[in-house]
């Protein structure tokens, strides 16, 4: 099996979180209209920030939380709407996604004609914008298993192994 990680190696241009970037004019894009300005980019930013930190320690692995939560749990996100809270998860989903180029779809294509593929990759986000992005480029289904070890939510980790991922099986039988 050829496991893959996606970001730098098929899937190109996500992580776009920075001080430079319009996290509002994303919000406004998916139907955003309530919060201020202001308002989206400091509690975008403020989560990535506390996410960030908790991605990097390795004493966290097993204590990873979800975007939501971490969004309820900021200041300045006090008071917003569900409605919205879901918008702004969205919106952090929206930057740290990437997109697969058509050269490399043809490239996955042609190496899972010869071998068996897996991907992993660490994300913040749910994973659904990632698969609606490889069934997009056409090649979801070219993997045996796609890996999300930080997709299962703090609270439901207990140490095992097998509750640090969330797995889904592909069309091919895994090896």
């Amino acid at each position: 099996m050829v496991l893959l990680d996606m970001n730098g190696t098929f899937l190109f241009g996500g992580d776009r979180f920075g001080p430079n970037q319009d996290y509002a004019s994303t919000y406004r894009a998916l139907g955003g209209s309530r919060l201020a300005t202001d308002v989206v980019q400091t509690i975008i930013q403020t989560c990535f920030d506390t996410l960030e930190v908790i991605y990097n320690d390795p004493t966290r692995s097993d204590s990873f939380p979800q975007v939501v939560d971490t969004l309820r749990a900021l200041p300045a996100a006090r008071g917003v709407p569900p409605a919205d809270l879901a918008l702004l998860e969205r919106v952090i989903a929206q930057h740290e996604l990437g997109r697969v180029p058509d050269d490399y779809a043809v490239s996955l294509q042609k190496l899972a004609r010869s071998h068996v593929l897996g991907v992993i990759a660490n994300l913040l986000s749910r994973k659904d914008p990632w698969l609606q992005e490889f069934y997009r480029a056409g090649v979801l289904d070219l993997f045996a298993v796609t890996v999300f070890p930080r997709m299962v939510p703090a609270s439901s980790h207990r140490g095992s192994s097998s509750t640090k991922q969330s797995v889904r099986w592909g069309s091919r039988a895994p090896m």
